[in-house]
């Protein structure tokens, strides 16, 4: 079982096997989740699919309204994370 230390930072270097079974890779996000007690799951967050955002689209919004297009975007997000997390 790989072991990490936190440096006086609050920094941890996640062991390269882990990173590698994950699919963690330098510039990725990862979302952290408290299980219980003091356990935490890891998970690498993926960028949201156009597929996703195209099916929450209202299409008579013919204008192209870019405020509203970034509403749905970030409530997609949201949405999306809130769902992987268990935390609805």
């Amino acid at each position: 079982m790989p072991i990490a230390r936190i440096t006086s930072r609050g920094q941890v270097t996640i062991p390269k096997e882990i990173r590698e079974a994950i699919g963690a890779t330098e510039g990725k996000e990862l979302i952290f989740k408290v299980t219980g007690g003091n356990e935490a799951v890891i998970k690498v967050k993926e960028k949201p699919r156009v597929e996703d955002l195209a099916a929450s689209l209202n299409p008579k919004n013919k204008k192209g309204d870019l405020a509203a297009w970034q509403k749905v975007v970030d409530e997609s997000k949201k949405s999306k994370w809130i769902k992987e997390l268990g935390a609805e």
